[in-house]
């Protein structure tokens, strides 16, 4: 991988105050030190590869991919009825935008269960409260891919 970072553009956008503002407040949320080890995490097999799959299956499909409904995600997350979320290779043909949602944030937590995380010997109420979390590491996520790709939703929209 080159020195480019995509959570920091080389290209100066009209919203950079707002972006900085955002992964500010995302590293308060997730209790990293620095943005740097937040946007280390971000890039790590910990979260990246799970946001490669929901933008391949979601987020690629659309010019506009409707964000999910966070008290739906949440509950969906949480049932995560017979793993559904966390199968190996589910069928998504019916998915809607909150099942997208719901296995990105399942996928992140069986990761961070199996290997070192920033959550490591957390409980089962602590992880709970990571749903919170990982609802807003996508929204920024995603509003960072829509930002690269020309999309009227990041943060070259203003």
């Amino acid at each position: 991988m080159s020195g480019h970072n995509p959570f920091r553009p080389s290209r100066p956008y009209p919203a950079a105050r707002e972006r900085e503002e955002d992964l500010e407040r995302l590293r308060r949320l997730t209790n990293f030190e620095s943005t740097e080890e937040l946007e280390a995490w971000l890039e790590s097999d910990g979260v990246d590869p799970f946001f490669r799959e929901f933008r391949a299956d979601y987020l690629s499909d659309y010019t506009y991919a409707p964000e999910a409904d966070f008290n739906e995600a949440m509950g969906a997350f949480s049932a995560n009825e017979g793993n559904r979320y966390a199968e190996a290779d589910p069928d998504k043909r019916d998915w809607t935008p909150v099942d997208h949602y719901a296995r990105f944030m399942v996928q992140v937590v069986w990761y961070a269960l199996s290997n070192p995380s920033p959550w490591d010997g957390a409980g089962e109420p602590e992880l709970a409260m990571v749903g919170n979390v990982l609802y807003e590491v996508l929204k920024y996520l995603t509003k960072v891919w829509w930002d690269a790709n020309r999309s009227p939703h990041g943060y070259d929209s203003e």
